[in-house]
């Protein structure tokens, strides 16, 4: 889904923002995987639970209502389906073909997919945390206000 944001977010020129849920170990590996095979160093990260986040998702009735991976940028919020996409053009080239693919499949069937994952996710993640932005290296990456 595509959010307009009501106020312009200040995030560096050619950069978004990843928004993820700091207690799900799936969410942290799946971050970790993205940040990885990202080209020139395009993203930053935020948890879904801090103060500047909340600030911006909570403008937004509909926004503040996703349980879901949210890519920001100055003016428009991603989620699910539409963020994946967006997320997917700014991977090394070896994943981005592959990722490429999923701009062949329907929103609503990524979406569905989405749903259904995001539902198994936590009961398999509850056991251990890993939050990365205790992690040094990715001092760099986080966003803040």
């Amino acid at each position: 889904m595509k959010f307009k944001l009501s106020n312009e977010v200040a995030i560096q020129e050619g950069k978004s923002v990843l928004v993820f849920d700091t207690d799900c170990l799936f969410c942290n590996r799946a971050l970790l995987l993205l940040l990885f095979l990202e080209r020139k160093d395009h993203f930053m990260i935020a948890a879904r639970n801090s103060s500047a986040i909340l600030a911006i998702v909570n403008s937004d009735e509909a926004l503040a209502r996703e349980d879901s991976i949210i890519l920001l940028t100055n003016s428009m919020a991603y989620t699910k389906a539409d963020a994946l996409k967006r997320i997917a053009l700014k991977l090394n080239y070896a994943a981005m073909i592959i990722a490429t693919l999923i701009w062949l499949i329907p929103n609503p069937i990524i979406n569905a997919a989405y749903n259904w994952v995001a539902k198994k996710r936590l009961p398999l993640s509850q056991s251990t945390k890993c939050n990365i932005l205790n992690k040094e290296k990715f001092n760099h990456k986080t966003f803040s206000r």
